[in-house]
C-alpha cells in the first residue's frame, strides 16, 4: 500500500538520497541521476505505451518521485516560463482565429453578402445558426475523438481544416453553398475549447489554470478589435477584382491555415512528450500539476466513466449554463455589425464604434481574472462580472439614446466572463478523461444549441431595435449566473463530506495519475 496523499510528494524509497538538479536539491532513487534516471526519464518519455498506460505514468513509475518543496524556486519558475512561452501564443491565436473566423460573416453583410448572394428574409440568421448545427453534430465524434487522437494531430487538422473552408466562402454565389460551407466550418471548430481545456488541466496547476484561460479566452477582446480595423479596412477598400465582403474570407483563409501547421511544430501531446522541457523537467512538470488529481491524458475510452458522468447531477448543471451563456453569443456572433447599426450608426461608424466592445471584453476578462485570484474562487468572480453583464442588457432594452445603448452594449460583453471562468472550473471539478470528455461533450451540445437559437432571435420583423432579443439576452445570462452558483453549493456540500471521509482512507500511489473519476479519489477537492 501507499503512504497517505498528503505525503505523496516525498521521497519514500530507503535508498534514496539528495542530489542536485540544477542549484536545487531533488530526492531521487538511483545514486547517478544523470544517467540511470535520467536514461529511464527518456525511455518512459519516448515509449510506445500510450495504449495501455499513460506516457505521463509510465515517466513516474521509471523514476522516483520529486520533492517540489525541496525544489529550486527559480527552477519551477523556469519551468512554468518554458511552459508558458510555448503553449500560451498557440493557445491565445486558436482562440483569437476561432472568434474572428466564425465571426467574419457579421462584417460580410455588413459590406453586402446578403445582396451579391441573393439571401432574403430570415436566410442569414440560419447562416448563423446552421454555422452550430455542425458544430452540434459533431459532438459525439468530438468527444470520441478528444480520447483516441494526441492532442496536437487533433488539434492541427481542425485548424487547418476550418482555414481552408473559410477561404473557400470568398467564392460562394448562393445561400447554399454559404450554408453548406458554414455547416463544415462549425464541425470543424467543434473541439477547440475541450482541446485548449485539456491542454490548460495538463500543463497548469489548478491555481494558474484561470489565469492562463483568462489570457486565451480573453484572445476574443482583441479578436474583436483586430476585425473592426478588418472592416475599416474593407470600407476603404477599392477593387474591380473582388467585392469587399469577400475580401475578409481570402485574408483569413490562408492564414489561419499556416497557423495550423505552425501548431504541428510546437504543441506537445502531453508533459512527458515535451520537446521544449529537459527529463528532468517533464518530471518536474508531471509533479506540478500532481495535486490537480485530473490525470494528463490517456487514448481508453471506459464506459464505466460514461455510467459516472451521466449520473452527475452537474453535467445537466453545466450543460444549462452553457445553453443560457451562447444564446447572446449566437446572435452577436453573426449579427454583431447589424446590432450596432441598429442604433442609429452609419457604416463606417458601425465598423469604428464596434472595436468597443472589444475593449469592454479585454477589461472584463482582466477584471475576472484579478478577482478570481484574489479570492481564491471562480463561481463569485463570473456571478459578479455577469452582474456587470445583466445591468448592460436592461439598458438596451430600456434606453433609446444611441450612445447609452452602445454603453449598454459594450457591458454586455462582461457575460463572456462566465465561460472564461467556467471552463478551468470544468477542467478541475471532473476527473477521469472519459467522464471530462462526455461534461465537455454536453458543455459543447449546450453551446451549440444556444448559438443555434441565439442567431433564430435576431427576426427581421423585429429590427432594427430587436427588442425581443434584447430581452431573451438579460434573461438567458442572469440563468446563466444561476447555475454558477448552484454548482458552486453543490461543490462546497461535496466538499464537506469528502472532508469528514478522507482522514480514514490510504490511497494507492500515483492515483492522481491513473484515469480516475472525481468520485473515486477519496482526497478530491472541488473547486467553487
Amino acid at each position: 500500500m501507499s503512504q497517505p496523499i498528503s505525503e505523496g510528494l516525498a521521497p519514500s524509497h530507503p535508498d534514496s538520497k539528495e542530489k542536485t538538479l540544477g542549484s536545487h536539491n531533488v530526492a531521487v532513487l538511483d545514486t547517478d541521476f544523470d544517467n540511470d534516471n535520467e536514461k529511464n526519464i527518456h525511455h518512459a518519455s519516448g515509449s510506445g505505451s500510450a495504449n495501455s498506460k499513460d506516457r505521463d505514468l509510465d515517466l513516474l513509475e521509471h523514476a522516483e518521485k520529486i520533492d517540489l518543496s525541496q525544489v529550486d524556486p527559480a527552477v519551477l519558475k523556469r519551468v512554468l516560463w518554458k511552459i508558458d512561452l510555448v503553449l500560451m501564443p498557440v493557445m491565445m491565436f486558436c482562440e483569437f482565429f476561432q472568434f474572428l473566423d466564425k465571426s467574419s460573416i457579421s462584417y460580410a453583410k455588413l459590406f453586402g453578402i446578403t445582396d451579391a448572394t441573393g439571401m432574403v428574409g430570415q436566410q442569414f440568421a440560419w447562416l448563423g445558426s446552421i454555422f452550430y448545427i455542425g458544430y452540434l453534430f459533431w459532438q459525439p465524434f468530438t468527444a470520441f475523438l478528444l480520447v483516441r487522437i494526441p492532442i496536437r494531430m487533433h488539434l492541427t487538422v481542425i485548424v487547418c481544416l476550418w482555414g481552408v473552408i473559410l477561404g473557400c466562402m470568398a467564392a460562394c454565389k448562393n445561400f447554399a453553398s454559404l450554408a453548406a460551407l458554414r455547416f463544415l466550418l462549425g464541425m470543424a471548430e467543434s473541439a477547440m475549447i475541450p482541446i485548449l481545456g485539456t491542454i490548460t488541466g495538463m500543463f497548469y496547476t489548478r491555481e494558474e489554470q484561470a489565469t492562463r484561460v483568462g489570457i486565451w479566452f480573453g484572445s476574443v477582446g482583441p479578436s474583436q478589435i483586430f476585425g473592426g480595423l478588418i472592416a475599416y479596412g474593407m470600407y476603404s477598400l477599392k477593387s474591380n477584382v473582388i467585392e469587399k465582403w469577400q475580401f475578409i474570407f481570402i485574408l483569413l483563409g490562408p492564414v489561419t491555415f499556416a497557423f495550423g501547421i505552425y501548431i504541428a511544430i510546437v504543441i506537445p501531446t502531453s508533459p512527458a512528450t515535451a520537446w521544449f522541457l529537459s527529463p528532468q523537467e517533464r518530471l518536474i512538470a508531471l509533479e506540478r500539476i500532481r495535486h490537480n488529481k485530473t490525470g494528463t491524458a490517456t487514448t481508453k475510452f471506459k464506459m464505466n466513466q460514461v455510467y459516472q458522468a451521466f449520473k452527475d447531477p452537474r453535467i445537466y448543471l453545466a450543460a444549462l449554463s452553457v445553453l443560457c451563456a451562447s444564446i447572446p453569443n449566437g446572435g452577436i456572433s453573426s449579427f454583431g455589425a447589424t446590432i450596432i447599426a441598429g442604433f442609429g450608426f452609419d457604416t463606417k461608424e458601425t465598423t469604428l464604434v464596434g472595436m468597443s466592445t472589444g475593449a469592454s471584453e479585454t477589461v472584463a476578462m482582466a477584471v475576472a481574472v484579478i478577482l478570481s485570484r484574489k479570492m481564491k474562487m471562480r463561481a463569485l468572480p463570473a456571478i459578479i462580472c455577469i452582474g456587470v453583464a445583466i445591468v448592460g442588457a436592461a439598458i438596451m432594452v430600456g434606453s433609446h439614446n444611441r450612445n447609452a445603448q452602445m454603453a449598454g452594449y459594450c457591458l454586455v460583453f462582461w457575460w463572456a466572463t462566465g465561460q472564461m471562468l467556467f471552463i478551468p472550473l470544468m477542467q478541475s471539478m471532473v476527473s477521469g478523461h472519459t467522464k471530462r470528455s462526455m461534461f465537455y461533450a454536453l458543455y459543447q451540445i449546450g453551446y451549440a444549441t444556444g448559438n443555434i437559437v441565439g442567431a433564430q432571435i435576431y427576426r427581421v420583423k423585429d429590427g432594427p431595435a430587436y427588442i425581443p432579443a434584447k430581452i431573451t439576452i438579460l434573461v438567458t445570462i442572469s440563468l446563466h449566473a444561476a447555475t454558477l452558483g448552484a454548482i458552486a453549493l453543490i461543490h462546497k456540500y461535496w466538499n464537506n463530506q469528502n472532508a469528514k471521509k478522507v482522514q480514514h482512507v490510504i490511497e494507492e500511489e500515483n492515483i492522481e495519475f491513473k484515469d480516475r473519476t472525481d468520485k473515486e479519489i477519496p482526497s478530491f477537492v472541488y473547486p467553487y
